[in-house]
């Protein structure tokens, strides 16, 4: 989660210039568009925030200058909802996922002691 203090000017832009470090290189996304110019055009943008006014009501946080916070939370909460009950089915996968790993593990552990027992025999009638 990310907190900050937003200006009170709604429509303001904020710019974030951002260098970003790859294995095969970097990138300078730095460029601010001028007065008039269309942030597309540009090659490597800076990352940018807008400031839009607060919606009243809601999660009661009407002080906030912006409503990004609670447009970000809204959106996290629908996106969880729609992830997790796309089908009614992803906990009982989840559970059956767990089910499955735990026989692997039990299964491995009991081919190990077999095949320990089994050198131990070997060994012992050397």
């Amino acid at each position: 989660m990310l907190s900050v203090k937003l200006p009170d000017t709604a429509g303001k832009t904020l710019y974030f210039p951002t260098l970003q470090t790859c294995q095969q290189g970097q990138t300078d996304w730095s460029q601010i568009p001028k007065e008039g110019q269309d942030e597309e055009s540009l090659k490597s943008p800076a990352p940018s925030v807008t400031v839009t006014e607060a919606e009243a009501g809601g999660d009661g946080h009407t002080a906030h200058a912006a409503g990004t916070e609670s447009s970000a939370t809204e959106s996290s909460a629908a996106g969880a909802q729609a992830a997790s009950g796309d089908d009614g089915g992803a906990q009982a996968r989840s559970w059956g996922a767990l089910a499955a790993g735990l026989g692997g593990l039990a299964l491995g552990g009991a081919a190990f002691v077999r095949g320990r027992a089994k050198n131990g025999n070997a060994a012992a009638r050397e």
